[in-house]
């Protein structure tokens, strides 16, 4: 009789001790596979949720060590402005397929009115909402009182025809053209203009707009007499650009959050960056004219504020692109992107992962030494059997062969049987666990003032896209895949080999003859 038919007489004949070792390795591996699973689902549901954002990233500062320098320190942080060589080497990595740095500003205008016409019907709500929507566009307006002499509108100077904005689908050209390499270049005084604007002020493609780059004393309203610089620059549009509202869930935001950034983009001028750096330089310039505290050989280049928008060929590469270009930023800067956007999610996942992490290694550390005591113990019963095949003349390493095979057949069954109850139990525990810390947590985040712009970078607000706490559970599958079955299988079988050193080194030190006498 060989080895292989003496293990399944044994395991057939001792049921009562089958069973008890079917169970406890039963009991362990659903541990072991629950935490398994669900440290693989992690890590599949992030790259998953990489797959789903815009591959765009921007530079901001990184409000966290400018806090903690300030709590060491005493002092506020010395946050230096981006070189333009700093922002080249930045998107002359490998992940960028291109960049658009681009320089805010302000303009005024005595013809042009701002358009208030957003794609929702603010009729549908309530009084304490219309008033919070008026003080919004006055804000975002950066009106002083609700409606001053000058109208104030914000430029944005960009660096490439095919600018972020564009290339992302957010604003579409509906009659005339997009900017031109010569005109960028040259610093050309054309305009975009959005069709809400167009329409508030009868413009068209080829209309001229008068504007005024202007600096006013203090925080005084918008008008002549608080003028202290004025230049005048006329306009003129080169086409009409239309917003894809589709960026925009009023069902999911926040009306407020929603409008502010419709607003901003429907009464925004697209110009090329010169024009916008030529309206900073002369901000610059009187602002240090009437601010003493200004040293007269302050640097504009220094003062400028360019914002970088960089578009990746993958979303899945954003944090090997964080990584890389930290290397390049000054100290209190950082690289952020639309993965803030389910922050939460990582959140809860992360304290998941370590929560499973743990329950794993206390298992598979408890079942090493339970299964190899009790089959110390079960061989121990069985010394006087084991005696006698060595007595017969029985090779010690059939013996060995003999209850490797009982050991591991009894573990398939086992195991197979725990791939499927302990991923059905880790799937609702999960679930459970994770539906709880994402209420949590966005109860938090909405308890907190300026909740949404504390997670989105403001440059990024457009494209964030808000996912319910029902989404992010339905995004959270613990399924795993037949390579991932087959690696717990062999895993698990690792542990229950490792287990079995004991047994194996009873059996080589056994002497049948002392069995046996």
């Amino acid at each position: 009789m060989n080895s292989v038919q003496r293990a399944l007489i044994s395991i057939t004949r001792k049921r009562e001790k089958t069973i008890i070792y079917l169970l406890l390795v039963l009991i362990f591996a659903n541990l072991i596979v629950g935490a398994f699973s669900i440290r693989q689902a992690v890590r599949q549901t992030e790259a998953n949720m990489m797959t789903e954002i815009l591959p765009i990233a921007t530079i901001g500062n990184n409000i966290e060590e400018m806090l903690n320098y300030n709590r060491l320190t005493g002092n506020i942080a010395d946050v230096k402005n981006l070189g333009v060589e700093t922002i080249n080497e930045i998107g002359s990595l490998s992940y960028v397929s291109f960049f658009d740095a681009t320089i805010d500003e302000r303009l005024f205008s005595r013809y042009l009115t701002r358009t208030e016409n957003l794609s929702f019907n603010p009729l549908l709500m309530d009084d304490s909402f219309l008033f919070t929507m008026q003080q919004m566009i006055d804000s975002e307006a950066g009106r002083i009182h609700q409606r001053e002499e000058i109208e104030p509108f914000w430029i944005r100077g960009v660096s490439n025809p095919d600018f972020i904005h564009y290339r992302s689908g957010l604003i579409q050209i509906l009659e005339g053209n997009n900017f031109t390499e010569k005109q960028i270049n040259n610093s050309e005084e054309v305009v975009l203009i959005s069709r809400q604007l167009a329409m508030e002020n009868n413009l068209e493609v080829g209309s001229i707009l008068p504007m005024e780059a202007n600096f006013y004393r203090g925080w005084g309203p918008f008008t002549d007499a608080n003028v202290w610089v004025s230049h005048k620059i006329e306009l003129t549009v080169i086409g009409i650009f239309d917003v894809n509202f589709d960026f925009f869930e009023y069902d999911r935001l926040e009306p407020e959050v929603a409008g502010t950034e419709e607003l901003r983009l429907i009464n925004r001028l697209y110009v090329p960056f010169g024009i916008a750096e030529r309206a900073n330089r002369i901000v610059f310039e009187a602002w240090r004219e009437t601010d003493p505290s200004i040293d007269d050989d302050a640097n504009f280049e220094d003062y400028r504020n360019i914002w970088t928008l960089f578009y990746l060929y993958d979303s899945r590469t954003l944090p090997d692109f964080a990584l890389a270009a930290q290397n390049y930023l000054p100290e209190f800067w950082e690289i952020q992107d639309l993965s803030q956007t389910f922050g939460n999610l990582t959140v809860a996942m992360e304290n998941m992962i370590w929560i499973f992490d743990w329950t794993f290694y206390i298992a598979t550390s408890a079942m090493c030494v339970i299964i190899g005591l009790l089959l110390m113990l079960f061989l121990r019963d069985r010394k006087r059997e084991i005696g006698i095949y060595l007595a017969l003349g029985e090779r010690r390493s059939r013996v060995i062969r003999q209850i490797i095979l009982e050991v591991i057949s009894l573990s398939t069954i086992s195991l197979l049987l725990s791939f499927h109850t302990g991923n059905l139990l880790s799937n609702r525990l999960s679930q459970q666990l994770l539906e709880t810390e994402l209420v949590q947590q966005r109860q938090e985040m909405m308890n907190s003032e300026g909740w949404y712009y504390g997670i989105v970078p403001f440059h990024l607000t457009v494209f964030h896209r808000e996912m319910t706490t029902d989404e992010m559970l339905a995004a959270f599958d613990v399924s795993m895949s037949p390579a991932q079955f087959l690696t717990f299988y062999g895993m698990g079988l690792g542990i229950i080999l490792i287990s079995t050193l004991i047994p194996i080194i009873y059996i080589i030190r056994l002497n049948p003859k002392k069995i046996l006498m």
